[in-house]
């Protein structure tokens, strides 16, 4: 049961994750062309990226906290040292 959860808990944070990276480079690539194509255009381009980003940020957050839960269900973290 405990290994099903952290398998769970492990494929949510990893397709957050995935989302937000993924619109990370999807506005980058909306904001390059913005920046290149200039004018109204352009503007209109950096709004639809920040709205894109403004769906995204809460999703990653969501997904680290969703990870975090995973670490400590399954009993260990990245961050502890263990004591030889």
């Amino acid at each position: 049961m405990k290994d099903k959860l952290i398998d769970l808990l492990t494929s949510i944070y990893a397709l957050c994750m995935f989302v937000a990276v993924f619109a990370g480079a999807v506005t980058a690539a909306i904001y390059l062309v913005g920046f290149i194509a200039g004018g109204g255009f352009g503007e209109a381009c950096a709004k639809f990226g920040a709205a894109i980003m403004n769906k995204a940020i809460p999703i990653s957050a969501a997904g680290s906290v969703i990870g975090m839960i995973g670490f400590y269900v399954q009993g260990r973290h990245e961050l502890t040292m263990d004591k030889k």
